[in-house]
């Protein structure tokens, strides 16, 4: 698409957010130098721990994918089996993290600087949760297991 083209189809469209092509419009191609830039597959990178029947956590920082820590973030990814149990624990750097749940569903324990549960609730695929800065986490699959990916406003 050229210049002219990416304005005429921006313009026509009603909606602020998602638009949509007329017939024989096609999507540009993308500049591969750049997508390795900003593309990591999470899913394909070993594991930094990896327990038989229990699960897995890999973590992502800028010495693996230097793009997410030129914008300051890090990414943990946590794959639970079946009812496995992922230990309590916290963040030494002060980082505020959100953990989506990707796949199934299970429990999560959130514990305040005080030591007194500020949140005990179940889990399920599309759910969102923000942990403040210093707090604890424990997390415990369910029956389907549980995938969660949690972004950290931290670099490390």
């Amino acid at each position: 698409m050229n210049r002219d083209e990416v304005n005429k189809l921006t313009k026509s469209q009603t909606g602020v957010v998602i638009i949509q092509l007329e017939k024989g419009q096609h999507m540009p191609k993308p500049q591969m130098d750049l997508t390795k830039e900003l593309v990591y597959n999470i899913d394909a990178a070993h594991p930094k721990i990896e327990v038989q029947n229990g699960g897995l956590v890999t973590t992502l920082a800028e010495t693996e994918f230097p793009f997410i820590g030129n914008v300051g973030l890090s990414v943990i990814r946590v794959k639970l089996e079946p009812n496995a149990i992922r230990a309590p624990s916290h963040l030494v750097n002060p980082a505020i993290q959100l953990i989506y749940i990707a796949r199934g569903g299970g429990k999560i324990e959130i514990v305040g600087l005080n030591g007194k549960s500020v949140l005990d609730t179940q889990v399920k695929a599309g759910h969102l949760i923000v942990v403040p800065q210093f707090f604890a986490v424990a997390v415990i699959a369910g029956e389907e297991g549980m995938d969660s990916y949690s972004i950290l406003t931290n670099k490390e």
